[in-house]
């Protein structure tokens, strides 16, 4: 999910990401993280993905993304709800390398629930042609070696390794070992940005105004600002809406989550950014199948 502008603190105006990327290059910019929303009522944190990287490190050009759930009826949150996932495992990966032999990351929606229908009608297939025998035959070998979050948990937690390739624009190879990354302390400017990593720790799942937060247990720190440290237990916020729509039917009934005990929570997610206000520290919900819940 992207925006197509952004206002930048350092030059007081809305600008897109190639002219930051310009500003920055001149020094005129100080950091991919002082932009916000370009709407004046709701001004949440966004970042200028690989703005600080070098050019040729940068697999993608800079763009903007959101690090907080936009206010109400902010026109930029419809902005960045029409980037629409792509609708298969291997839409992930257009572009990217997957001849390696390592394991794939399913991030599309999980089908929708079967519907009852009076049609009995069955419409004939198509004899396949050689080249789209040749996709489908690709496509189940990708298949074979594809998981969700949840079996990648499992294989973490069962102590297995093996070599992983991050979806596009990321397109890294890590080790499974080295993708997770437990909320322990650390300094959040010290973890890997613009990528993806699966954090995790144990957490309570609370009722907030409009939806549920997942707060963690554990704490990270926040350095940059010049007058404080600041220690947050990292949070998500998710809106009841999402909870309503939600694929998997532990979310669907989220509610016998709630309660004192925490859940092991691990969440496929950039790292957590600071808020607007420089009060807290979040993860954004990006849909059910970067995250597992172990009650």
């Amino acid at each position: 999910m992207t925006l197509s502008t952004a206002y930048s603190i350092d030059l007081n105006k809305d600008i897109n990401a190639e002219d930051a990327d310009i500003a920055f290059q001149k020094k005129e910019i100080s950091s991919q993280k002082d932009f916000r929303c370009p709407n004046e009522k709701c001004r949440i944190a966004v970042t200028c993905a690989n703005l600080e990287k070098p050019k040729v490190a940068r697999k993608v050009d800079p763009y903007f993304r959101s690090v907080e759930d936009h206010s109400e009826n902010c026109p930029f949150a419809v902005e960045e709800a029409r980037d629409i996932k792509p609708e298969t495992s291997d839409s992930y990966y257009d572009g990217v390398d997957t001849t390696k032999g390592n394991t794939l990351i399913n991030l599309a929606p999980p089908p929708p629930k079967p519907q009852d229908s009076e049609s009995t009608d069955v419409k004939p297939s198509k004899k396949p042609s050689p080249q789209s025998s040749s996709k489908r035959k690709d496509s189940e070998h990708n298949n074979d070696r594809t998981k969700r979050i949840s079996s990648l948990v499992t294989s973490f937690l069962n102590g297995e390794n093996f070599d992983v390739t991050l979806p596009h624009p990321y397109a890294e190879d890590i080790s499974l070992q080295d993708l997770f990354i437990e909320i322990n302390g650390q300094d959040i400017s010290d973890l890997d940005q613009d990528t993806l990593r699966i954090y995790y720790g144990e957490a309570w799942i609370n009722t907030v105004y409009n939806g549920y937060q997942i707060r963690f247990g554990n704490d990270f720190l926040d350095a940059s600002q010049s007058d404080k440290e600041l220690r947050k237990q990292p949070t998500l916020y998710i809106h009841r809406d999402k909870i309503k729509d939600a694929p998997y039917k532990k979310y669907r009934e989220i509610r016998n989550l709630i309660g004192p005990k925490k859940k092991d929570v691990f969440i496929l997610s950039h790292a957590p950014a600071l808020s607007a206000d420089g009060k807290y520290i979040n993860f954004t919900f990006t849909g059910f199948q970067y995250l597992e819940v172990i009650a």
